[in-house]
């Protein structure tokens, strides 16, 4: 586990609101170089929902959207955790989790549904990458990914489970729901704007997460929306073994 020397978030998780909440945010994470700008599928993606972002908060913010899979994220999370919901979009589940009696917190890379997440009651929410999550390590108590993971390469993926394993704590409970399928590939949407999309095979997602320490609990199909199947994942973070253990 890539461990950030000086890290040490608290033990409670109450403490861990005040000291990550709507008025104490940690900053921006420092853009990657190397894939950022011209050619980053997520920067093209990002700039899509940007460019749609009061039409898609819209449809997005509907509460009964995984409505079934929220409740059986929430079933296997503590009282009182402290959620990270990467890839928040305008807050939606943010809100639900923040309801159900959570402190949570919404990493979004796009600006302009970071802005409507904080300005609607759906917050807190900040910019941020799934591949630099702008958190200390061990500082969360669940994690909670809807969607956002089939937006970046592939290549990138193993990187990016492996940084939400960083910020969750040994124990923690991750949700994830992808579109299922395989390879990668551009869709494009009816004004023109393009979105890059990298479904999962069940067999495939699940050697991520166990290479990223997780271990699957639950994993199951939904039922098909207008863009195909999905599916639900749940797994445990599992101690991740040094590199004297592995030798």
């Amino acid at each position: 586990m890539n461990e950030h020397p000086g890290d040490t978030p608290p033990r409670d998780p109450a403490e861990r609101g005040r000291r990550i909440g709507a008025g104490d945010l940690p900053g921006q994470p420092a853009p990657d170089p190397a894939r950022t700008g011209d050619g980053d599928p997520q920067t093209e993606t990002t700039a899509n929902y940007d460019a749609n972002a009061d039409l898609l908060a819209r449809q997005y913010l509907n509460p009964t959207i995984l409505a079934p899979t929220r409740a059986s994220f929430l079933r296997r999370v503590p009282a009182n955790s402290f959620i990270v919901d990467i890839g928040a979009g305008p807050g939606r589940d943010v809100a639900e989790f923040r309801n159900a009696g959570h402190v949570v917190l919404g990493i979004e890379p796009s600006e302009r549904f970071v802005g409507i997440a904080n300005t609607t009651g759906h917050g807190p929410v900040i910019t941020g990458d799934i591949r630099r999550i702008p958190l200390p390590s061990a500082s969360a108590d669940a994690a909670w990914i809807a969607g956002s993971l089939v937006h970046i390469p592939k290549a990138d993926a193993p990187a990016a489970l492996a940084e939400v394993r960083r910020v969750v704590r040994e124990g923690a409970t991750l949700g994830i729901v992808v579109k299922e399928g395989s390879g990668e590939y551009w869709r494009t949407d009816p004004s023109g704007h393009r979105s890059y999309v990298a479904p999962y095979e069940r067999s495939e997602l699940t050697a991520l997460l166990a290479a990223a320490g997780f271990a699957v609990t639950s994993i199951r199909q939904l039922p098909d929306t207008q863009r195909g199947p999905r599916l639900e994942v749940f797994a445990t973070a599992v101690p991740i073994p040094t590199t004297r253990e592995l030798t």
